[in-house]
């Protein structure tokens, strides 16, 4: 009887067993097809980007929504060199987007919703954005989803196709995948989710909905595995892409040296690490030794640079390192490092290390400007003028762009950063080096300096106490100039990012994409060794680039011009035309107060010419048409003649920071 007993009670608990797990699964069920309904909501075909003869002529590519205001994420390739394409949600609701940028470095591209108000009422009253979030938690074996549009799924039954799988590992891109297009070359995750031509550019999900991952089509070595970018590198591409901002690529913030080359394969040793830099972060320490990332041995320098060349800012990067004799692995996410370099002689750009004082009578001290008389006894010469402790590129638009910045040198103390554009010296314009030379000449070490800087678009007045070092700025002869905008390419050489329009290298062939591996038969192993080639040419010489494409290697004659001459301020705008009845009223879409002789931004609508122009509530309105304002009827006088289409100007004041915005002004909805 009590052996019965045991029996029925054993068939009991298995019962309910068998029934707990149909239940768990049941849910299971219910919960991804609740997670499909939702996330479905936000993906879009986008159409026009099918390649007939190619892999991906099946289907146009997948997008996806990431925020209220109408961004859409999707793959680069797709939408090259278009300022505007269709998008297809599913319903089906088509819309217009533009094309707020692209990233090579990552392979996306950012669209933006031309009348996201009008699409969201026609999708239900809102849009349904998917967030992203970090990858850095997955593992082989978590579930994940991919979302997309594969074989135009949208267009035959109306709904993106819905996959199931986990994460299979974690692979760099086979390089022979690597484009122009797309050049990311940092971790994948792989996956046994479907990932079918239309799919690239659809999100990955983890169980949450949330973005891990954008498809690609650089899939690594395997049968049946599909790829995705991990989201942490492209949140960062989302937010420089919206700022205007170009490219960055990632940075460890580390320096090594080697301890024996492939003869003694101990690694790299750390020799320093900067202070809160990605190193800093994921625990490295002075006197480790640096033996693979990524998996990737690192023998010598070179392995390093090689494992990290393409790698943009925010990219996920795996560190196996010997600390004494325990093997450690550390996680890091680079830092944002320098954008792309216009390749062209350095020049005036190139600061000089301090030299002693030569002998006038056998090497005399270049200066910048004009000839200067001989100095007088009661007067003598400085033996080394002021610096600013930057080095200064030009750029096309005007300003010297902030290509370095020396570490506690005066334009560090005054809070200036690389990729700051220098406007102006103590009052005076500094469209190129001879305006900063001469400008510079007249001081010396200790003066303080008002220097105009331009950030993001927007300027503020910093003061620089000079320094003394070596000579700020070397004068040379106009630099000779290529015209092409330059990455470091893996395995040597650099990549021709882009072409300046009209460029020197264009005119002779040479193409985005390409890679320079040698120019005069000198060896180019990254875009020093170019820029460091180009040292004493100028506008005029003649050079032999060797340039790789396609696996082919050719020869290409190019003839240095100079440098382009920086674009004129614009003219101020002409008087408004008198109003007449049949011109509508305009509306800015924002609501302004004046206290104190100041004028602030009250509230921005956000649907209004002013939010989308940027002004934002708090912002100081300084002046409105080039007029200085102090009181709201200053405003009023520049505001009223205008009418809807018209371009209202103002200059804006946020947190020490100025900009001038141009807000076209539109009828009030």
């Amino acid at each position: 009887m009590k052996l019965l007993s045991c029996c029925v009670a054993s068939f009991a608990l298995a019962t309910a067993s068998v029934a707990l797990g149909q239940d768990g699964v049941a849910a299971v069920e219910r919960s991804t097809q609740t997670l499909a309904a939702e996330a479905s909501r936000s993906v879009v075909a986008v159409l026009g980007t099918a390649k007939p003869g190619t892999i991906d002529d099946q289907a146009n590519r997948t997008g996806f929504l990431i925020d209220a205001e109408g961004h859409i994420l999707t793959e680069a390739d797709g939408v090259a060199r278009r300022r505007r394409v269709e998008v297809r949600f599913a319903g089906p609701v088509r819309a217009q987007a533009r094309v707020v940028g692209t990233d090579p470095l990552t392979g996306v591209a950012l669209l933006k919703l031309e009348e996201p108000e009008a699409i969201a009422r026609r999708l239900g009253g809102k849009l349904h954005p998917l967030a992203l979030a970090s990858a850095g938690a997955l593992q082989p074996g978590h579930v994940v989803f991919s979302l997309s549009n594969a074989f135009d799924s949208l267009a035959v039954d109306g709904i993106p196709t819905f996959s199931r799988g986990v994460v299979s590992a974690f692979h760099r891109p086979e390089p022979a995948r690597v484009t122009a297009e797309i050049s990311y070359r940092g971790l994948l995750i792989t996956t046994d989710a479907a990932v079918n031509p239309g799919a690239f550019g659809g999100p990955l999900l983890d169980r949450d909905g949330r973005v891990v991952g954008v498809l690609t089509r650089a899939v690594p070595t395997g049968q049946w595995l599909g790829a995705a970018i991990p989201a942490d590198p492209i949140a960062r591409s989302v937010e420089a892409l919206k700022a205007g901002q170009p490219p960055r690529h990632g940075r460890l913030g580390l320096f090594v040296r080697g301890t024996g080359g492939e003869a003694r394969p101990g690694g790299l040793e750390v020799v320093r690490i900067e202070p809160a830099s990605a190193a800093a972060r994921a625990g490295l320490q002075a006197g480790d030794r640096l033996v693979a990332v990524d998996g990737v041995a690192t023998v010598d320098a070179t392995d390093l640079g090689r494992a990290l060349t393409g790698l943009p800012s925010g990219a996920p990067v795996r560190l196996k390192v010997l600390r004494g004799e325990r093997v450690v692995t550390l996680h890091a996410a680079l830092d944002p490092a320098a954008p792309v370099v216009l390749a062209q002689a350095p020049g005036a750009s190139t600061p000089l290390p301090p030299a002693p004082t030569p002998a006038p009578a056998t090497t005399p001290r270049p200066t910048p400007g004009p000839t200067q008389p001989r100095p007088q006894p009661a007067a003598p010469a400085r033996a080394q003028p002021p610096t600013l402790g930057l080095a200064l590129k030009p750029r096309a638009a005007g300003g010297l762009e902030v290509a370095e910045v020396a570490p506690g040198g005066p334009g560090q103390k005054a809070g200036i950063t690389r990729g700051d554009v220098i406007l102006a010296f103590g009052g005076q314009r500094t469209n190129d080096f001879d305006a900063l030379g001469r400008a510079l000449g007249a001081r010396k070490p200790g003066d303080r300096v008002a220097v105009r800087v331009e950030r993001d678009g927007w300027t503020q007045e910093l003061t620089v106490e000079l320094a003394a070092a070596g000579p700020a700025l070397a004068q040379a002869g106009e630099p000779g100039y290529l015209g092409v905008m330059l990455a470091p390419a893996e395995g040597g050489g650099v990549l021709v990012r882009g072409l300046v329009e009209g460029s020197p290298a264009g005119r002779a062939g040479v193409a985005e994409g390409d890679k320079i591996v040698g120019l005069d038969r000198a060896p180019v192993r990254g875009p020093e060794d170019l820029v460091a080639a180009l040292r004493g040419k100028h506008a005029g010489d003649r050079v032999r680039l060797e340039v790789e494409r396609a696996g082919a290697r050719r020869e290409v004659t190019v003839t240095l011009a100079p440098r382009p001459a920086a674009t004129p301020a614009p003219a101020p705008p002409a008087p408004p035309p008198a109003p007449t009845p049949a011109q509508a009223a305009p509306w800015l879409g924002a609501a302004l107060v004046a206290s104190g002789g100041r004028v602030t931004v009250e509230s921005v609508d956000p649907r209004g010419p002013a939010a989308k122009a940027g002004l934002a509530a708090g912002d100081v309105v300084l002046a409105a048409q080039e007029r200085p304002l102090r009181d709201l009827d200053g405003f009023d006088a520049a505001f009223r003649p205008l009418r809807a289409g018209d371009t209202l100007r103002l200059l804006v004041e946020r947190g020490g920071w100025q900009r001038t915005l141009e807000i076209q002004l539109a009828r009030r909805p």
